[in-house]
């Protein structure tokens, strides 16, 4: 029996796998298809921010999830809520205990932290304005000279 056929009994005979294709000829890949999923990554942008600055009049642009549109109850003490002279009052609730959430929203005088301590960012101050927990602070908008724009709110603790 030729050497090589002895070695393809005893490599069958042991269960070891053989292949047909000449030593030095290696399968070729398939190509990649168009048709293959692209990789998820998220941009924290926030769910049906379109339809809320139309109906409500403010623009949620990203976040972490966790601070989220609520409807705002007097009975709930545990949201935050925002004042504003141009859209209204209007209420976030945190999942959780820590959140952050990048917004734009004009004419803000006041924010209650609710059950959070909550830091209010808004455009034109260096530092955010601290609200602790249960507290609520004005946000300059009673000034004509400052628009009172909250550009991020960010809970902690609670």
């Amino acid at each position: 029996m030729p050497r090589r056929l002895r070695l393809l009994a005893l490599a069958a005979a042991t269960g070891i796998a053989v292949s047909a294709a000449p030593i030095g000829h290696p399968a070729e890949a398939e190509p990649a298809t168009d048709s293959e999923p692209t990789p998820i990554v998220e941009d924290y942008a926030y769910p049906g921010a379109a339809e809320i600055e139309r109906t409500e009049g403010i623009r949620l642009l990203r976040g972490d999830g966790r601070i989220l549109l609520a409807k705002c109850d007097a009975g709930n003490a545990d949201l935050i809520k925002v004042e504003s002279i141009a859209r209204g009052d209007f209420c976030f609730a945190v999942k959780g205990t820590a959140g952050r959430l990048d917004l734009w929203v004009q004419g803000v005088f006041l924010v209650g932290a609710g059950a959070r301590n909550v830091a209010v960012t808004v455009e034109g101050l260096e530092t955010p304005i601290e609200v602790p927990s249960g507290a609520a602070r004005p946000v300059l908008a009673a000034d004509p000279a400052k628009a009172g724009v909250v550009v991020g709110l960010r809970a902690s603790g609670g």
